[in-house]
């Protein structure tokens, strides 16, 4: 009963949001082949990361190409 899967799409603010939340069980990556630097889009807007020490952590599921694309999908770790 109730909501087994809900799919998120946005940005950065709304990934992070739901991150720092613990409401995200996957993370589906989508990685292009194309170098876009500082132009492109950061799909995690975190600010406040003291250290590396302290930045979330995911752990790699899977791995498969989409086209010219690569999927990547992660499990949060959660922390202690």
């Amino acid at each position: 009963r109730g909501v087994q899967m809900l799919l998120c799409e946005g940005g950065g603010e709304l990934a992070t949001s739901l991150l720092n939340a613990g409401l995200v069980q996957r993370l589906l990556v989508y990685t292009a082949p194309v170098l876009i630097g500082a132009l492109g889009r950061s799909f995690f807007e975190e600010r406040t990361i003291a250290s590396l020490m302290a930045a979330p952590r995911l752990s790699l599921l899977s791995t498969r190409r989409v086209g010219r694309d690569v999927l990547s999908v992660y499990e949060p770790q959660r922390r202690n």
